[in-house]
């Protein structure tokens, strides 16, 4: 399947390398102009060869040749400069106020995107109950009634699609405004490759379309936070809901042997107790999943690790097994240290197994509430009774941080995070932001959060980048960015991601030292870091290993991070 980007003739291909055309599907084009020139903007942007690109804005049955109506004549007028319009608001039924405000305010053409899919219900639920202007309809989750969707929406049959990541690039008919939703969410950036921005995307759309471009946030990416940095929004704060635990001081004692110590301090147990006696519900986050997150023998040190990978491996209790969170093999639990021949092996770092137990221990036997574990995939029937029981009240819930997707469901009155350092641990020049965000993104998500108490347990316990918390998203952004200019790092600069086999990677720093380019490479991996100041150096410094004749699966997988 092949698609026809422009009518030039008399191309200089030799006639051995053409493939005989044996079907033309549409006579006429049939995908937008703003849509094709995301192909090719994005392609030289974020440097991704275009057949990626198509697969990742258009859907399955497009590509695999399924005949659509012609999208008919539309010129575009020449593109104006993109000024996006800022929504800051904590709480997310404040932001929802003033989307319908803006929708009510102008009827046309809009796009309304959320992260996560479950937001997009909730937003959709709130339209329900009354008469509107606009004519509205909610994204579908099963890829029948999406091409339905799609065919309708090139039609004009609507004036408001809300949805998630998938609606992004729907043919919408005169399309002239875009809300996005939570933007500095790590959702609008695919997990798998190409892990392009599909903010910066959407982003491009409206200056194409000389549309209206919103980005609505609870916490602002540093590119917006440098538009919008005197927003009184920015010194809100959660007040005394935020109660910070110092994990240095807690005392806590192994019950048993080959058990981990309790991460759970009695500040946490305390609130937890008072919120579900008072008939609320509660939810524990822990990022680590199995039982513990490390094994040590406990006479000589030796740590188990995968053979394959070199990293600590997570013992899963319930399948009686260690599995490598990297690339999944498996191991057996030992029973002696190979190093030593010791029996004395200790479970380290407690892991979602290890705390459901001691929930079910502390609250179930006790009478306290009912413990669930959010973890785990429910079916439909499935996740309509858990709402039913949520809507009762007294339920401890503990997860990792998808989780937190409940607090759109129902009131939670607690969130726990039984260790918040995790994520701001990590190697990535944006590792704090992350970590503040999710918990920022607690504080105010959902129902009733302007009561929610946040418990966050710590080893910092509210210093460093954890003070802006306390007082608010303009504070933090102030001190980290004053860090990330020091060091040029985005917004102030570009870094390039590069993963490369080791000889492609050898001519790639070849041509980076010829070009004076600062680089660096990460100890145990394919992974070649590029700090530039000038984003339009990019395409120039690695064009040439993106030919276009090059089969896009040999490329070299590029990332660009900008803020």
């Amino acid at each position: 399947m092949g698609f026809v980007c422009s009518p030039e003739e008399g191309a200089s291909i030799p006639p051995g390398r053409c493939k005989p055309l044996l079907e033309v599907v549409d006579p006429r084009p049939t995908i937008p102009p703003d849509l094709w020139h995301l192909v090719a903007w994005g392609g030289r942007q974020f440097g991704v060869p275009g057949g990626n690109l198509l697969e990742l804005l258009f859907p399955r049955w497009v590509l695999e040749g399924e005949a659509l109506c012609p999208w008919g004549a539309e010129t575009l007028e020449p593109p104006g400069s993109l000024e996006p319009r800022c929504v800051l608001r904590c709480p997310d039924r404040s932001r929802w106020e003033e989307y319908r405000r803006i929708l009510e305010e102008e009827v046309s053409p809009t796009l309304l995107l959320f992260p996560e899919r479950i937001q997009g219900e909730c937003f959709a639920a709130s339209l329900e109950g009354e008469e509107r202007q606009f004519r509205w309809v909610l994204w579908p989750s099963r890829a029948r009634d999406q091409r339905l969707l799609w065919q309708e929406a090139r039609e004009g049959r609507w004036d408001l699609v809300i949805g998630s990541q998938g609606a992004a690039t729907l043919p919408l008919r005169g399309l002239r405004r875009v809300i996005l939703d939570d933007e500095s969410s790590e959702a609008w950036r695919p997990l798998r490759h190409p892990r392009i921005s599909l903010r910066s995307l959407v982003g491009e759309r409206c200056r194409v379309r000389r549309g209206a471009f919103f980005l609505g946030a609870r916490v602002p990416s540093s590119k917006v936070f440098l538009r919008a940095s005197k927003d009184p929004e920015g010194r809100t704060t959660p007040g005394k809901r935020l109660v910070f635990v110092d994990l240095h001081s807690l005392k806590t004692v192994p019950e048993e042997a080959g058990v981990p110590r309790s991460p759970v301090s009695p500040t946490l147990r305390r609130r937890t107790e008072e919120v579900l006696r008072q008939g609320g519900n509660a939810l524990w986050v822990l990022d680590r999943k199995g039982f513990a997150g490390a094994l040590l023998c406990g006479e000589c040190g030796h740590s188990w690790a995968c053979p394959a990978c070199g990293v600590p491996v997570v013992w899963y209790r319930r399948e009686d097994r260690l599995r490598c969170p990297s690339c999944g093999s498996l191991q057996d639990v030992p029973e002696r240290c190979p190093r030593c021949g010791g029996g004395w092996i200790e479970a380290r770092r407690p892991g979602l197994e290890s705390l459901f137990d001691e929930a079910r221990r502390f609250f179930g036997a006790r009478g306290g509430g009912s413990v669930e574990d959010a973890s785990l995939p429910l079916h439909a029937k499935e996740r309509a009774a858990r709402r039913g029981r949520l809507a009762r009240g007294g339920v401890l819930l503990l997860g990792t941080r998808g989780a937190l997707e409940i607090c759109d469901q129902a009131p939670v009155g607690l969130i726990g995070w039984v260790e918040a350092d995790g994520e701001s641990l990590r190697e990535e020049h944006d590792a704090r932001f992350r970590a503040y965000r999710l918990l920022w993104e607690s504080c105010w998500r959902g129902i009733d959060a302007d009561s929610r108490i946040v418990v966050v347990q710590s080893r910092m316990a509210g210093k460093g980048w954890q003070g802006g918390l306390s007082r608010g998203w303009s504070s933090f952004w102030r001190q980290e960015l004053e860090e990330r200019r020091q060091l040029r790092l985005p917004p102030y600069g570009v870094l390039v991601q590069v993963e490369a086999p080791p000889e492609e990677r050898k001519r790639i720093q070849a041509a980076l030292d010829e070009a004076g380019a600062s680089w660096m490479e990460q100890e145990g991996s394919d992974v070649l870091w590029i700090r530039e100041e000038q984003p339009a150096r990019v395409p120039a410094l690695l064009g040439r290993f993106l030919p276009p004749k090059r089969p896009a699966q040999l490329h070299p997988r590029i990332t660009l991070w900008t803020d």
